[in-house]
This record gives structure tokens, sequence and C-alpha cells, in this order.
């Protein structure tokens, strides 16, 4: 879901995987992209892009807790 304020803008996107044990992961990763200028030193202008991934897991009791917790991301 894209997001731009002004010349800012951010992409969030998220995933929810299995790993190799069968434990319930969720991986968000955000992306940012912003002007950046300085005329101290030297004078110039870039876009910076920055990212930022954040690894969720959760430990579940049985299996109608992992159905409960896919159905409300759905």
């Amino acid at each position: 879901m894209p997001i731009s304020a002004s010349s800012i803008s951010l992409l969030a996107s998220c995933e929810v995987t299995f790993d190799e044990l069968g434990g319930l992961n969720r991986l968000d990763a955000y992306f940012f992209c912003y002007p950046f200028a300085s005329s101290d030193i030297t004078n110039f202008s870039k876009a910076v892009i920055s990212t930022r991934i954040v690894r969720s897991a959760a430990e579940m009791v049985d299996d109608n807790a992992y159905r409960v917790v896919l159905f409300a991301l759905l």
C-alpha cells in the first residue's frame, strides 16, 4: 500500500509464512523514500531510500489457533 505525503513516499508490505519447523511467521517490510538536501559543506540534493524489515513469530497451541490467526489477516 503506497502512501505519499508531499515528497515523502512509503510502501508497506506484509507476508505470512511457515518456517521449517512449522511455526507461523509474519514479515513486515517498509520502504521509505524522501528527499535530502544540504548546503553546509557542498550543495547537493539526493533521494534517500531506506528499508525496515520486521520478523514476528507466534507459538501456537493447536491447528485451530493457526486458522483463527490466518483468517483474521484476510
